[in-house]
């Protein structure tokens, strides 16, 4: 199975097994400054217009911010990622985003995004938010749709090069089989969200990494289900997250 799922060969490109590990947990950190870079822009954009004495910071003001600095660290991190490859003779061309999949790719994809949606609406509308599945789906305001557009759009995007096409492929490559391949991408993706809800606790920012890292390997098992094409996981990716996370977010600047 191996290498029915292998990804294309880099001319040259043999990576040791301490330095395809370094240069995953590096792709991560990378990512995770990134978001730290990103909303201290928002931060600082913020204090020079002396934003917030003439705007009051209500939940969802808080959570337009928060998504607009966390996708601006994302897409930064994002180019990053691609200067650092061209220094390499790579590009992310090479991570093969509009490659064409497999039907069992996409049932994979959208499966996998009923599996969370579904049950993730019914908690939405039973728990802290009481939203009717109406508004979680269909308000039209401006405030859903810009963070579901933009939460939806960077996480699925860029998450998806950095923990699927980026960490997976170097894995591959340094001569790692699938199981670890997924193992690794789901590891490394529950860590990066853990350390995002460590500012909620630590029992909460163990939750999420545990979550998070399930749903990382999911998402890795669609990548080898759909031969390595990303857009199967870009998708389901975006749908899961514009669905769920607006109102995810809400709760969490909520007033306790």
């Amino acid at each position: 199975m191996a290498n029915a799922y292998a990804p294309v060969p880099l001319k040259g490109c043999h990576p040791g097994l301490c330095t395809v590990w370094f240069s995953a947990l590096g792709a991560t950190a990378g990512l995770l400054a990134g978001v730290v870079v990103g909303l201290n822009l928002v931060a600082i954009a913020l204090r020079l217009t002396h934003f917030w004495a003439t705007h009051a910071r209500t939940p969802q003001l808080l959570t337009l911010l928060f998504v607009t600095g966390s996708a601006l660290g994302e897409l930064l991190a994002l180019g990053v990622l691609g200067w650092v490859l061209r220094r390499k003779d790579d590009s992310l061309l090479r991570l093969r985003l509009c490659k064409t999949s497999p039907w069992m790719g996409w049932i994979a994809a959208l499966a996998l995004t009923a599996f969370y949606v579904v049950p993730a609406v019914n908690g939405l509308h039973n728990g802290a938010a009481h939203l009717p599945w109406q508004q979680i789906f269909f308000d039209p305001s401006f405030f859903h749709l810009y963070t579901a557009l933009v939460v939806g759009l960077s996480a699925g995007l860029c998450e998806e090069v950095f923990f699927r096409a980026f960490v997976m492929d170097r894995l591959s490559r340094a001569g790692y089989g699938w199981v670890v391949q997924i193992a690794g991408s789901g590891m490394l993706f529950g860590l990066a969200h853990g350390l995002y809800g460590l500012s909620q606790g630590w029992s909460a920012g163990l939750d999420i990494m545990a979550h998070t890292a399930l749903l990382g390997a999911l998402y890795a098992i669609v990548y080898l289900l759909s031969r390595r094409s990303l857009m199967p996981c870009i998708v389901a990716h975006l749908l899961n997250d514009a669905i769920v996370l607006p109102w995810i977010f809400l709760q969490m600047f909520h007033p306790r």
